[in-house]
């Protein structure tokens, strides 16, 4: 269908408007959100500056408002967009009415709208999207399976449309379908090379395939051209430092870092910041890792967990700024933290109990060094951390905190139980390294050496002084 004759959007929907022109500036912001490039404001300015009545922009506008944090915007184009309601199509008022749900912060009733909408007009993008954002954060283990199992379900609205398969991709590769996620990544980037959800999960694909190299040259050049303000910049750059680190190439990772994800080098570029886990997981691997970072950009990193905690605190956020104030010794907000998570918890949040309280106090244990304490707490938690959200890359920093509080608290059995799941699923260099400490530790002097010849091996291009090689 011809959205430049029919007044529809891309997927065929129908848009009320007086102005075709209208219609082309709404299309080109919508792909431009859905791909994470820049531009989607001012496309959607334009267009209700071609139409002062175009609802359908205007609830575009708060949806990117609510992601600017600018709330107050967000409220009032989420308002006006209702108030333009009246005399819309049946899918442009259910449209409306469960995006603008979102964005007045009632997520429970925005998530049932949502379903409601998808089941009546699957091929409606945006609110897809406003599905997998909400599930993302549900705390249900099955997430990624349920989500996964609504997309192949919707698959005759969108064929091989490229949002829609490199939604898909993404869902794939979180339940170790590898090879079916980089088929549906692929087929997005040709419908779109610039989709930058599709360079996402292409990254995912990589790493959890342990192709380490190609995942390097990919996303290097992916992200050569684009925007530092774009959504993905730091998020994409920050899976370029970690693929830099399973190669032990320390100090090109920590140049990623300070060049592209450091709070403050994002906010002069005029961006909001990278996500709170990017930073804060970073500079935590190098801790756990034994690559010592200035103490400043330790402090930034701590202010920024800081101001966002003050902000709102929820789960997944909640576990990451506990790395910063944990690393830089800040016990009276880990104390607020932990006090505010156990009155949430005593009010029946399943998700604060079972998983974020329990894991915050492990990375305070983890801080000062108890770490039969860190175990205790972190090892009944790791096999729920899926209900935290993230990604298995993501996550993964939680994992080699309790790998790390084994090996120091002499739990060398467990410690090589769980290296050995690891390397089956991956294998890692660094792995190798720490099942020889390990190995050594427990007298098999001979496994020992051949684990750090193995990854002696996989490190050909390591930094000399990295810190496993120092100390072999």
């Amino acid at each position: 269908m011809d959205y430049q004759k029919e007044k529809t959007d891309r997927f065929g929907l129908p848009l009320t408007t007086t102005s075709q022109a209208a219609v082309e500036l709404y299309v080109d912001g919508m792909d431009r959100i859905l791909s994470g490039n820049l531009g989607a404001e001012q496309s959607l300015r334009s267009a209700v500056a071609e139409d002062e009545g175009f609802a359908m922009a205007y609830a575009a506008l708060a949806g990117i408002d609510l992601r600017q944090r600018r709330f107050e915007d967000a409220r009032t184009n989420a308002t006006r967009a209702r108030e333009l309601a009246n005399g819309l199509t049946r899918r442009e008022r259910s449209h409306i009415e469960t995006a603008t749900e979102m964005i007045v912060g009632r997520a429970p009733r925005a998530m049932q709208l949502t379903d409601e909408h998808l089941d009546e007009f699957p091929g409606d993008a945006n609110i897809l999207q406003q599905y997998t954002y909400l599930n993302f954060g549900s705390g249900d283990r099955e997430r990624n399976a349920r989500t996964l199992g609504l997309l192949e379900s919707i698959e005759d609205a969108y064929g091989d449309e490229w949002f829609y398969t490199g939604t898909r991709s993404f869902y794939l590769h979180e339940l170790d379908r590898f090879d079916e996620s980089r088929h549906y990544a692929e087929a997005s980037l040709r419908g779109n090379p610039r989709n930058g959800n599709a360079s996402h999960n292409m990254a995912h694909c990589f790493y959890e395939t342990a192709d380490y190299t190609g995942g390097i040259e990919f996303i290097a050049q992916w992200v050569d051209d684009y925007d530092a303000r774009a959504p993905f910049f730091s998020h994409l750059n920050w899976h370029l430092a970690l693929f830099e680190l399973t190669q032990g190439r320390y100090k090109r990772a920590h140049e990623i870092y300070r060049q592209t994800i450091r709070p403050s080098v994002l906010e002069q570029a005029g961006g909001l910041g990278p996500p709170l886990a990017d930073a804060t997981s970073l500079l935590w691997r190098f801790r756990l890792y034994g690559y010592a970072v200035p103490e400043e950009e330790w402090a930034e990193v701590a202010k920024f967990s800081r101001d966002a905690y003050h902000a709102g605190s929820f789960a997944w956020q909640d576990m990451h700024a506990a790395l910063a104030l944990a690393a830089t010794g800040d016990t009276t907000t880990l104390d607020e933290m932990t006090s505010r998570l156990k009155r949430r918890a005593e009010r029946g949040n399943a998700m604060d109990a079972e998983v974020t309280l329990p894991l915050v106090r492990g990375i305070e244990a983890f801080a000062r060094g108890d770490y039969d304490e860190t175990v205790k707490l972190i090892e009944p938690v790791a096999p729920q951390m899926v209900r935290a959200g993230g990604s298995q890359a993501q996550r993964q920093v939680f994992d080699e905190t309790l790998l790390q509080a084994y090996l120091n608290a002499e739990m060398y059995e467990r410690a090589e139980n769980m290296l050995r799941q690891r390397l089956e699923h991956r294998h890692s260099a660094r792995d190798f390294f720490w099942l020889a400490e390990a190995q050594q530790a427990t007298g098999d002097a001979t496994a020992a050496t051949t684990s750090r010849e193995n990854a002696r091996t996989a490190w050909a291009g390591a930094d000399t002084d990295a810190p496993e090689l120092a100390a072999d």
